[in-house]
């Protein structure tokens, strides 16, 4: 149940061909103790594997046994409606590992609220993929994370606490080994449910990067940022109130290729005035491993964002008011 007077939240949860992590990282949001209004997964075209992952989630295909305490992979389903609903048929893609099948399971919590919102794999274009998930968000608070990135039972409802009119939140994460991510993705454990002396004793082994990853501080004042601390806003955990992504005109487009799409998003809010609010020791994730991205677009893209920053740039040159009312596609194996 949303406490009262809490914004409502979309949640974004942005992936491209890692059907495995995917699952699991809904799996955490069905745990939520306060269920986002409405979950889309902004997807970089990815292919029918990670179609079926989210058309289970939304047929109803809910918690099941792949993983302890119920955060494992889902059982199969047909068809969901919503954007991006796709059948739960058909042969598995040349790209993505394939998600292991799962006990028969309880009805999803997702199921009604979670949409596919696909693009044509085109090359990297994290940005595109975002603005048409906003196009299609319907909560006052958009929450960005990856499709890595599990969520403790409390990250919604610490975000709904965070949020300040404003001020974006950036949120932090807890970075997690090769072997440990390799475990959580076969279903031999979930550190959601880890005890604290489990977790100190996985810093020690070097499967986590921080021992305090399990620690929350109450308090809203010492989270107000003064300046403009860019470098503490990333991707993989965010947020920002609906209104005004759309006065920056969501994501700059004309960012393509890993890297800096955050930067130039959080710059141009601290030119309209914004101002940013520190998530941490509250909406912490736990970001999976994974090889690094090919980042030959980096530099490029992060001269691109100091320069939008440098001159005062507020709105993006092509980001959301640019998106055709056309361009909505179907997710591979679906409608």
């Amino acid at each position: 149940m949303r406490p009262a007077m809490a914004p409502t939240v979309s949640l974004v949860i942005s992936t491209y061909n890692r059907p495995q992590a995917l699952d699991r990282v809904l799996a955490s949001v069905a745990r939520q103790r306060v269920l986002p209004d409405q979950v889309l997964v902004a997807d970089d075209g990815s292919g029918l594997e990670t179609a079926r992952v989210v058309a289970r989630w939304q047929q109803g295909a809910g918690l099941a046994a792949g993983m302890p305490s119920g955060t494992g992979s889902v059982s199969a389903g047909g068809a969901a409606s919503g954007v991006g609903a796709v059948a739960g048929t058909g042969s598995a893609p040349a790209t993505g590992a394939r998600v292991p099948a799962a006990a028969p399971a309880t009805a999803s919590p997702l199921a009604g609220r979670l949409l596919h919102v696909w693009q044509p794999d085109e090359g990297f274009r994290l940005s595109a993929a975002r603005n048409r998930a906003i196009r299609e968000a319907t909560g006052e608070l958009i929450v960005f994370v990856d499709g890595d990135c599990l969520l403790r039972p409390d990250f919604v409802e610490a975000h709904q606490q965070v949020a300040e009119r404003g001020f974006a939140t950036a949120g932090n994460r807890v970075l997690l080994g090769q072997a440990v991510t390799a475990d959580i993705e076969a279903g031999r454990q979930n550190p959601l449910d880890w005890s604290c002396l489990r977790w100190l004793m996985a810093w020690r082994r070097g499967d986590v990067n921080h021992a305090l990853g399990l620690l929350r501080l109450p308090g809203q004042g010492w989270r107000r940022m003064s300046g403009r601390p860019w470098r503490h806003f990333k991707g993989c955990n965010m947020a920002l109130w609906r209104d005004d992504l759309v006065r920056l005109n969501g994501f700059e487009e004309e960012i393509a290729g890993w890297g800096f799409e955050d930067t130039d998003l959080i710059l141009r809010w601290f030119n309209l005035g914004g101002r940013l609010k520190s998530g941490r020791f509250a909406t912490t994730v736990l970001h999976l491993w994974h090889r690094e991205a090919a980042r030959d677009a980096a530099e490029q893209n992060e001269r691109r964002a100091r320069l939008a920053g440098s001159r005062g740039a507020t709105a993006a040159v092509r980001g959301l008011a640019q998106l055709s009312d056309h361009d909505h596609y179907a997710p591979p194996g679906g409608i």
